[in-house]
């Protein structure tokens, strides 16, 4: 320390087992392997150095970015703590006995969720990837109060059956509300693809469709659905 410093600021980074190389307070001489607490002292950490957007990679001078991120997975590394506990062993080709070493990875299944809700999502609610999606179809059945509603629930449970026969999971909207509520909840819910089996369609031997993502819509002869889907829909974990 020169003698008229009073008070020594450092970055937390200094604060490790090695020795570090200083100015000497003379011109053109360095001090090699000084360490903390014994030739020098700290009066007080603090986070000097704070980078911001801009600022040039250490390694290849690019500037750095800022982004958000969250984490969905990590791995630890447990040595051989547990394996000791245990009498968890291997034996090299030397024949020496020597405990395991261990790990464990995770996945936190909610920050998965909370990062897909983020990434993909409307004004209207979520819109789920294919290969995350917790349904690979949501089928909204509208069998109206005429004549045609037996024949609206038949068809609609037929075309659930095979879709499930095909694996590719079905999530349906049977409910006694109005189509409103039925096409908002859909939405909400956001799986990939929307069927939607009504009475007027029905008449016309079609069944529509709406891709939620890109909201994009057509129509699909109702012989042609499960081909149709079945071509592009993924099956899920619970068909």
């Amino acid at each position: 320390h020169h003698p008229d410093v009073k008070t020594v600021v450092a970055d937390p980074a200094v604060r490790v087992p090695k020795g570090w190389i200083t100015g000497a307070n003379r011109v053109d001489h360095h001090v090699r392997d000084a360490r903390l607490g014994r030739d020098f002292d700290i009066a007080q950490w603090a986070e000097l150095a704070t980078v911001v957007a801009g600022d040039p990679c250490p390694r290849c001078g690019q500037p750095l970015a800022i982004d958000r991120g969250i984490e969905v997975g990590h791995v630890f590394q447990l040595g051989a703590k547990y394996s000791r506990a245990f009498d968890a062993n291997y034996t090299d080709a030397a024949g020496a006995s020597h405990p395991m070493q261990m790990g464990c990875y995770g996945i936190g299944i909610s920050r998965v969720l909370a990062a897909v809700a983020e990434q993909y999502h409307d004004e209207q609610g979520l819109a789920w990837p294919e290969t995350l999606a917790p349904y690979a179809v949501h089928v909204v059945v509208l069998p109206g109060r005429g004549d045609a509603a037996a024949d609206v629930i038949a068809a609609a449970d037929g075309l659930v059956a095979e879709l499930e026969a095909r694996g590719v999971g079905v999530l349906v909207d049977d409910r006694e509300v109005s189509a409103g509520i039925k096409f908002a909840d859909a939405d909400l819910l956001g799986m990939p693809v929307q069927l939607t089996v009504g009475a007027k369609g029905l008449g016309r031997g079609v069944v529509e469709r709406k891709v939620r993502g890109s909201g994009e819509r057509d129509e699909l002869a109702l012989a042609d659905v499960v081909a149709a889907l079945t071509d592009r829909a993924r099956p899920t974990a619970g068909a």
